[in-house]
């Protein structure tokens, strides 16, 4: 499975103070652009520009909990009735969406890893370009997740 971002490089944050900017707006300002989600066959990605990405991988945290404790989660993107939803039968998880025919299954532990691995990428690149962000309380719980 192939879990990535883009992010937009044609948002205008010059103006943003990295190091105080709000848990709002990193989670739906910021960061902006789009989720790549295929397994090479089929290709639930949104590739729509305005994904908030720092938003997707903490909600991807939220997915992993509940698969682990109920078997299902659902992901619903802000600003729209567009949905991923996973289900978890035995160790593979099913992932479909809203707006994309057809579904992905992969291992339990591969979304773990895929997920964690995308919170990590993204950490890191958002410090690589903003430096602030590393004193960013809001933002260091990206690195926790």
């Amino acid at each position: 499975m192939q879990l990535e971002y883009v992010v937009r490089m044609d948002t205008d944050l010059r103006s943003v103070s990295w190091a105080t900017v709000s848990e709002s707006d990193l989670r739906y300002n910021c960061f902006l652009g789009d989720v790549i989600l295929t397994d090479g066959i089929v290709d639930l990605s949104a590739r729509w520009g305005w994904i908030s990405v720092y938003d997707f991988a903490l909600s991807m945290q939220w997915v992993l909990a509940d698969l682990a404790r109920t078997g299902e989660a659902v992901l619903t993107f802000t600003e729209s009735d567009a949905t991923i939803r996973f289900t978890r039968a035995e160790e593979r998880v099913e992932i479909s969406t809203s707006y994309a025919p057809g579904f992905v299954r992969v291992a339990m532990s591969d979304l773990e890893h895929s997920s964690r691995d995308f919170a990590t990428r993204l950490s890191r690149d958002g410090e690589h370009r903003h430096p602030d962000l590393t004193g960013n309380p809001h933002w260091l719980r990206l690195r926790h997740a």
